[in-house]
């Protein structure tokens, strides 16, 4: 394999064999150069004049010549068959490092195009939801799930059903305590900024929220109530594939209730897993 043949889109394919792990592929480089470069250095010995295999060799003089006055070493042919030898065993592992870094490339363009291509997913994850609700009632934060379907338009965009449950907030005021429970359905547009495989997700969603509220006031007496309403959704995440199909998702969100439950807005935090189709 002569180096005229290789092509600038061949050494591109080299380097990102490179990052796949084909090391390989340097080491035998180097021992190709070094085995041309003393095959080169031999011929040229050989073309400037110096006797090989011919007797001893004497000057105008009849004396000696400056060669073997000197005692300088010509190669024998045993070196340089050995030396031959060498270039054709380092050509025959660059050419099986080189389908190496290509097969390597080929398998990391596969993987690539697999998480960019479009087509359906769904999904679960596991959360925690932190209330921001109006300073005049303490809550504790509570345990939240979530599932989700949806479907990837183009590399950069998909959108997604998503579903969030929220499972008793305690409250506790001056007026008593009680506990809100909850569920949220946003329809989401998510957009990944950056190509690759590890891909960050910037999210906006629209849907709506319903809160449901018991409340046991101190005199005894108890409130149930339910609202819903408009809310909005924002998010940040990355998603991280395992293998073809299989995605770990981690997301930032914040929901931001409309009119009557503006004051009820929540933060969530979540880790999940979604199947890509």
């Amino acid at each position: 394999m002569g180096f005229e043949a290789m092509s600038l889109d061949g050494w591109g394919c080299a380097r990102r064999g490179l990052f796949a792990g084909d090391w390989a592929l340097v080491v035998v480089t180097v021992m190709l150069i070094a085995g041309i470069a003393a095959a080169d250095s031999t011929e040229d010995s050989a073309d400037s004049g110096f006797p090989i295999a011919q007797g001893e060799a004497h000057d105008e003089s009849g004396g000696p010549s400056s060669v073997e006055a000197s005692g300088a070493q010509v190669p024998s042919p045993a070196t340089q068959a050995e030396l031959e030898e060498a270039v054709r065993k380092a050509e025959e592992a660059a050419d099986e490092a080189w389908a190496a870094a290509r097969a390597a490339d080929q398998r990391a363009r596969d993987a690539e195009r697999k998480h960019e291509q479009s087509g359906p997913y769904l999904g679960a994850a596991f959360a925690y939801a932190a209330e921001d609700f109006d300073d005049s009632i303490i809550v504790k934060s509570s345990v939240a799930g979530a599932a989700f379907l949806g479907y990837r338009f183009r590399r950069w965009f998909s959108a997604d059903l998503r579903y969030e449950g929220f499972d008793s907030f305690d409250l506790k005021s001056s007026l008593g305590r009680g506990e809100i429970d909850g569920y949220a359905i946003t329809i989401n547009g998510k957009i990944r900024p950056f190509d690759g495989p590890i891909q960050p997700v910037i999210g906006i969603g629209l849907g709506g929220i319903r809160l449901d509220a018991d409340f046991d006031f101190n005199n005894g007496t108890q409130r149930d109530s339910s609202q819903s309403e408009f809310v909005f959704r924002m998010s940040g995440g990355i998603d991280l594939p395992v293998n073809d199909h299989l995605m770990v998702n981690f997301e930032a969100a914040y929901l931001i209730p409309d009119d009557d439950l503006s004051d009820l807005e929540i933060g969530v935090l979540s880790a999940g897993l979604t199947y890509v189709f």
